[in-house]
């Protein structure tokens, strides 16, 4: 039996607490802008199911929100592809 007691946990670990630490500063900076006043909301998504993506918008700003979540989940598709090549 192997002894399990120091596993280091690698770069995925690090990449979902790093996600994480920069949705909480997100959040925190939309709350003291709010505090502020006069701020502007909008707001994209974009949802794949299977191969057909779902997007979705509101606010003025929604345009600019949405053209941000393609471009991220386009970057994502890349990076996917490019980690899952084979290597001969």
């Amino acid at each position: 039996m192997s002894d399990m007691s120091y596993v280091t946990p690698g770069w995925p670990m690090l990449l979902i607490v790093v996600g994480f630490i920069l949705i909480f500063i997100g959040f925190v900076a939309l709350v003291l802008m709010s505090l502020k006043g006069n701020v502007e909301w909008g707001g994209g998504l974009v949802v794949f199911i299977g191969p057909i993506p779902i997007v979705v918008g509101g606010g003025r700003l929604s345009k600019f929100a949405v053209l941000m979540a393609v471009l991220l989940v386009i970057a994502m598709l890349i990076a996917l592809a490019l980690w899952t090549k084979p290597r001969f």
